[in-house]
């Protein structure tokens, strides 16, 4: 339900209010101060549709409530506040009065701790339609040390009106003002102030012995930012030391006086413990090494071959301060300035986005080994393209190839008010087209009567748009779009295919045998009932013909299971559908309803602080299922297809280890696992899958994805005839099978 919500309200609510401890108004959790209509301290985030507001006229308690309207098709709308400060303890607990009307998708609270350690929005406790004031709460475990700020607030996903009052914020059950702030330490990198939006480094020529002395810097400059112990523990501001560094470097213009220079360089870090031998794990258990031979075979001088050498045997702390192992195996980058007023014209700053952002894949990416070109080379590729992107728009298409060029599809551009976005356009016209049998296919009309009399149906595929060729448009838009195999390239890039920043478009299509062309009006995505198609049923189950139960992994949640297995349990078949993403994480408790043991079904590999860039295999994986008599005996079938992604090709992993049960459709988006957060100058986010996942053999699924065993695709003439050729295809194997 509402699969690209979770996305948006996730990741794109960073610009929050911070609201100071030391006010009296227990940060106005009561909404009884106000400036206008909004409390005290609240920002308003979402569509300017929704209405936000303090209301008198239905409170719990007090004076006033907070409420959120929507009758658009607009998408969601949210209220929302950041406390700059983590605590001490392990559990923070968010807890309110809701009242609901009419809500047609969700709504809730939502609690989020920074950068990307926890976050929950309730989607999964589906609260729609009409209800009194109910209390919930929502509650995350804590990471005191690597908390940056606590961000909290109340959404509503669809139309409807909602009013929440009286939230309490506790931590281990104390109220949050009576609990300990953790004291952040401030380090001599905090406390640098010299460059705080621009480099002063306004132009550097793109010549070929600069580009090479460039790309020589980059390495160092990232082998150094995770490799030495004094910029490791916060020593300098590593960002503002390469801005101090460039001026002096870029007038070198022999190898000899570069080597010299990054010499002393180093030098000036300061001194560190050396270790007698680097002790790497058992090679069995190792993925892949850090990829340092550049340091030797670049024909640097004997003394930057010794010092660089110096550092690599350097004694290094357990955790950095650009970034430190999460609770899985992955990182989390730390500490990174997001430079949101960034000068385009900066070539220094455009530079260090590029140095950023190719040593977090350097060091930091499980996955590095599966780009398929060299990415030293890449490093030295992008210079000229960084240098030469000195306004808003060359700089963003410039960062996006780059990540495309990482091949994860978890790996997009992200930027609220994005000129790149916008030159795509951001108007589309009133239906759906998705990739069918490799053509842009009409799949959904999303207002029938915003089309008209255009003939345009179901099933109709896009030959061009203002006179563009499909071919031409994908292939203009490939370069932009992030994926770990092309389907999933495909899968985003018809999203933009039709895009616009014109009221009308005409296109050409077929429809049957006939050619036909047509002039279609273009409107906002929130003026188009959008949401409708993305919303599921009310219920993850239903029994079919035959005796076949059918579970919605999009719909599925934890709560149900009891109930779901008196349903299912004497069925001679289950079909999971898991063509989509998991609203729950509910495959450890389904799995133990449909295995008779604990088995494997994965393998992670994690990330070396000591000697980042190194990935091996965690001693152990993932099991599922448990002791169980009573596990379930019928045929499994579980559904995949290019939206299986990330946690849906988790548990598809989890449920394929059923005896017997067979993965029908087509091969997932190929980015398993959890992913880190990063942002890179110019308010730039993306991310990277964080963790290898395996099979337990310690086969591959990223850019593989999860491979069926029955490969069904839709065809045009299913979609035409309005079938589910995938669903048809399980059922039959199912009753095939008896």
């Amino acid at each position: 339900m509402y699969k690209f919500l979770s996305i948006t309200v996730t990741f794109f609510l960073f610009s929050c209010y911070s609201y100071s401890q030391k006010s009296k108004l227990d940060f106005n959790l009561g909404f009884e101060e106000f400036h206008t209509q909004l409390p005290a301290g609240y920002k308003k985030m979402g569509d300017k549709e929704f209405k936000i507001f303090c209301d008198s006229t239905d409170v719990k308690s007090g004076q006033y409530s907070l409420s959120i309207q929507n009758h658009s098709f607009a998408t969601f709308g949210a209220a929302s506040m950041a406390i700059p400060y983590s605590y001490r303890g392990k559990s923070i607990k968010l807890s309110g009065f809701i009242k609901t009307e009419d809500v047609t998708g969700y709504c809730g609270l939502w609690l989020r701790l920074d950068p990307s350690l926890g976050f929950d929005n309730m989607q999964d406790q589906n609260i729609k339609g009409t209800r009194d004031w109910t209390e919930f709460e929502v509650e995350l475990e804590m990471s005191p040390n690597e908390t940056k700020q606590i961000v909290f607030g109340v959404l509503l996903v669809g139309t409807g009106k909602i009013w929440v009052d009286d939230l309490k914020i506790t931590i281990d059950g104390k109220p949050i003002w009576k609990a300990t702030v953790l004291e952040k330490e401030l380090f001599p990198a905090d406390l640098d102030s010299t460059f705080t939006q621009n480099s002063l480094v306004k132009n550097i020529s793109v010549q070929s012995t600069t580009v090479a002395n460039l790309a020589v810097l980059g390495k160092v400059w990232g082998f150094l930012k995770y490799y030495h112990p004094q910029i490791m523990t916060g020593q300098y501001n590593w960002d503002y030391e390469l801005f101090r560094f460039l001026p002096q470097y870029l007038e070198v213009t022999t190898s000899e006086e570069r080597d010299l220079l990054l010499v002393d360089w180093v030098h000036g870090l300061g001194e560190f413990d050396r270790l007698k031998k680097i002790k790497f794990p058992d090679s069995t258990n190792v993925k892949m090494y850090p990829d340092l031979d550049w340091m030797t075979t670049s024909g640097f001088s004997s003394d930057l071959e010794l010092i660089l050498e110096n550092v690599k045997m350097a004694k290094r702390p357990s955790s950095g301060y650009y970034y430190a192992m999460n609770g899985v195996g992955g990182a989390n980058i730390l500490n990174e300035n997001a430079y949101a007023k960034m000068e385009y014209s900066d070539a220094g700053m455009r530079l260090l986005s590029l140095y950023r952002y190719w040593n977090i894949i350097q060091y930091l990416s499980p996955y590095k080994y599966t780009i398929e070109e060299d990415w030293q080379a890449v490093l030295e590729a992008f210079i000229p393209e960084y240098l030469n992107a000195n306004d808003e728009l060359s700089y963003e298409e410039t960062v996006a190839k780059l990540i495309v060029r990482t091949k994860d599809t978890h790996a997009a551009f992200r930027k609220s008010d994005s000129e790149l976005h916008a030159s795509f356009g951001v108007r589309i016209p009133a239906f759906e087209v998705t990739y069918i049998e490799n053509k842009p296919v009409v799949t959904c009309i999303y207002d029938p009567h915003k089309i008209g009399s255009s003939g345009l149906e179901v099933g109709d595929e896009i030959n061009a748009v203002n006179d563009v060729s499909m071919e031409e448009k994908l292939q203009q838009l490939l370069p932009y779009t992030s994926g770990s195999n092309y389907p999933t390239q495909l899968r985003d890039v018809a999203g933009k295919l039709l895009c616009s920043n014109d009221t009308e478009i005409t296109i050409k299509f077929k429809s049957g045998e006939v050619m036909k062309e047509v002039v279609l009006k273009t409107f906002k995505p929130n003026e188009l009932n959008v949401r409708s198609h993305f919303s599921g049923s009310d219920t993850c189950f239903k029994l079919l013909a035959g005796n076949i139960g059918y579970i919605d992994n999009g719909a599925l949640k934890k709560s149900e299971l009891p109930e779901l297995w008196e349903s299912f349990k004497n069925t001679d078949g289950l079909i999971i559908d898991n063509r989509n993403y998991p609203s729950d994480f509910a495959l450890y408790g389904m799995s133990a309803l449909l295995l008779g043991e604990k088995v494997p079904f994965a393998i992670y590999t994690m990330v070396s602080v000591q000697q980042p860039g190194l990935f091996q295999f965690t001693e152990k994986g993932g099991f599922v299922g448990e002791k169980n008599k009573d596990a379930y005996l019928g045929k499994v079938i579980i559904l995949v297809n290019e939206t299986s992604q990330s946690s849906s090709e988790f548990h598809a992993m989890a449920y394929r280890t059923v005896p017997g049960s067979l993965v029908v459709g087509s091969t997932t988006a190929g980015a398993d696992g959890n992913v880190t957060s990063l942002v890179l100058p110019g308010k730039i986010r993306s991310r990277i899958t964080g963790i290898g996942i395996y099979y337990p053999n310690r086969s591959e699924t990223q850019r593989v994805g999860i491979v069926p065993d029955v490969e069904v695709k839709p065809t045009i003439t299913g979609i035409k005839e309005g079938r589910d050729e995938v669903l048809e295809i399980a059922i039959q194997l199912i009753l095939n099978a008896n």
